[in-house]
């Protein structure tokens, strides 16, 4: 059945490359044709514009694209690069496209291995899927400010790629696998525009040192930056949307010490910093809801966690090979169970600081010193706050958020007579 596929796409591609050549016009090698916008294939009409759709000879080493072209008897403007125009020609080394060119299409210049720098004319709004793919020379690329999305694989495995600039690009999106695998690639500027990081989008950038994520970012998508090993910092910067981070997202950036967790964070996935065994502590912000499986495994530089109270659960392993941990601080009032493995491997002089009068509830729920050898220790009672003694249910009491409670739980704070007030 694979073959037959295969060779049934084989046979429609060179069909419609005969077809193309046909009704094309060769001018120093290159193939131009008409190109119908509203029904996106190669044809004659009134309505199509002018492009790019095939090179005579894939062996050619430069080509310099026309402004002008004619087609049917009229001068018409080349705004098109046509999918896989220069797919596989593993010379070209350098190529000049018109100003008046606005769309590239997908895998246009895929296996170009030779092509060394690439300028994006003004006019283009999107890298398409696989553009540049597997183009291993390609250092430099100029992009326009009008950018708006990277799509799928667009610059994967552009070895050679050492920096690139979308700060000043009006970019939204960075799609998956956008920039995989490009290995020498250290320094990347994300504008403040920017919402959505695709699954994989700097996978295995291995060179890259740090990265500054911007505020409006919303989606970060699985494995986004793992196995970016030289990364040291990351900095999510001025957060003004929710977001959470995806699993295995910082997974083996085995050089990254520290991150600024957003503000507004709402969940740690699974695996997300598995083996980033440089990082020296993990301060969760006070709006994140859950620490996934395996979250921070064999972060084995580690020597402080701390877990806020919006969090309600914490996954099998979370903190497992954590072996240089010296403290962890929980201000959950309510913690959840101490499940399989959560704490394997920290030091037996670890110990487990919890809110003042919650100890008995963390042992309850398995937060033991047979886990923390170093101790479960309340924190000191919270200044400004009083004790009193509820008795009956006639005591107006209210929770932090303003609700009524009636029968007021022990160690819990409360609000009373306009104060806050220890339950005991």
């Amino acid at each position: 059945m694979k073959t037959f596929r295969f060779l049934l796409t084989l046979s429609v591609f060179f069909l419609c490359s005969t077809s193309v050549k046909s009704a094309a016009v060769l001018l120093d090698g290159i193939y131009y044709s008409h190109y119908d916008v509203s029904r996106d294939i190669l044809r004659s009409t009134e309505n199509s514009v002018a492009c790019v759709c095939e090179v005579e000879d894939q062996t050619i080493f430069s080509a310099r694209i026309r402004t002008y072209v004619s087609l049917s008897n009229q001068t018409m403007t080349v705004t098109l690069i046509y999918k896989r125009a220069f797919l596989g020609c593993h010379n070209l080394s350098e190529i000049t496209l018109p100003s008046a060119v606005n769309c590239i299409q997908s895998q246009a210049f895929e296996g170009c291995i030779s092509l060394k720098s690439f300028t994006v004319p003004r006019g283009v709004k999107v890298i398409e899927a696989n553009t540049f793919y597997s183009c291993l020379k390609l250092a430099t690329v100029s992009l326009p400010r009008g950018i708006t999305r990277i799509d799928e694989g667009a610059f994967c495995q552009c070895v050679s790629l050492s920096s690139i600039n979308l700060g000043d690009c009006n970019l939204k999106q960075i799609d998956v696998n956008a920039f995989q695998y490009c290995s020498s690639l250290k320094e990347i500027s994300l504008p403040g525009s920017l919402t959505d990081i695709g699954q994989g989008a700097f996978l295995g950038c291995k060179s890259l040192s740090s990265v500054v994520l911007p505020p409006n970012l919303s989606y970060l998508g699985v494995k986004a930056f793992a196995g970016c090993s030289d990364m040291s910092t990351v900095t999510f910067q001025n957060q003004s949307v929710r977001v959470s981070i995806k699993d295995s997202v910082f997974a083996g950036c085995r050089s990254l010490k520290s991150i600024e967790f957003p503000s507004l964070l709402i969940s740690i996935g699974k695996w997300s910093f598995k083996d980033c065994v440089s990082l020296l502590s993990a301060d969760i912000p006070g709006e994140a809801t859950g620490i996934g499986k395996c979250a921070f495994q064999n972060c084995r530089s580690m020597k402080k966690a701390v877990i806020p109270n919006s969090v309600t659960a914490v996954g099998d392993s979370a903190f497992a090979g954590c072996i240089s941990m010296d403290s962890v601080v929980c201000h959950m009032e309510n913690p959840p169970a101490c499940n399989a493995g959560m704490f394997d491997g920290i030091p037996p002089t670890c110990a487990l600081m919890v809110p003042y009068g919650r100890s008995a509830a963390y042992i309850a729920a398995g937060w033991t010193e047979e886990v923390f050898k170093g101790g479960v220790k309340e924190m000191p009672e919270p200044e400004g706050i009083s004790s009193i003694r509820v008795q009956t249910k006639e005591d107006a009491c209210y929770d932090l958020q303003g609700r009524r409670v009636a029968q007021p739980e022990k160690g819990r704070i409360y609000i009373s007579g306009g104060r806050k007030v220890l339950a005991k």
